[in-house]
């Protein structure tokens, strides 16, 4: 099984393979997930489950895969890029994404995960986002999830 995708939106191909055995690599597998999820917000969530808060580097928890400059420069970028692009989005739009979000996981997890959209958001904040940035993207956060409480 090959899968090609382009990362950053710049053309540049790379390539899932199945391993020995038929095994999917699930490193490869959960980046090609978060690159491809429907949602920002999403790929913002993903993407940052690979940064190592205490090293401030995008491992995964697998430094020896991570190693090179270039690797760490494109998650960086397409983290902070997710997260900028969510911001310019309206309020609205920022629901529906979410709402996306919110579909791909079993009706039950909804609920909680609406209690949790800021917390689980300020975890996810890239490093280079300004302190405004930062303050909108928790602000918008809190409205949506009073937008989704009151939603009937």
């Amino acid at each position: 099984m090959e899968r090609r995708y382009a990362a950053g939106g710049e053309g540049v191909e790379r390539r899932l393979e199945e391993q020995q055995g038929g095994d999917v690599d699930a490193l490869p597998e959960a980046l090609y997930d978060a690159l491809q999820s429907p949602s920002l917000f999403d790929r913002i969530l993903l993407i940052a489950a690979f940064r190592n808060t205490s090293t401030d580097r995008y491992d995964g928890g697998h430094d020896a895969r991570f190693q090179t400059s270039d690797i760490q420069d494109a998650l960086q970028r397409l983290h902070l890029e997710a997260f900028t692009t969510w911001l310019t989005l309206s309020l609205q739009r920022q629901q529906a994404d979410i709402s996306i979000y919110l579909n791909r996981s079993s009706p039950a997890d909804r609920t909680a995960k609406i209690k949790q959209l800021a917390v689980v958001g300020e975890r996810s904040i890239p490093p280079g986002a300004t302190l405004s940035e930062r303050g909108l993207f928790l602000q918008d956060l809190r409205v949506v999830q009073a937008l989704f409480n009151y939603d009937p």
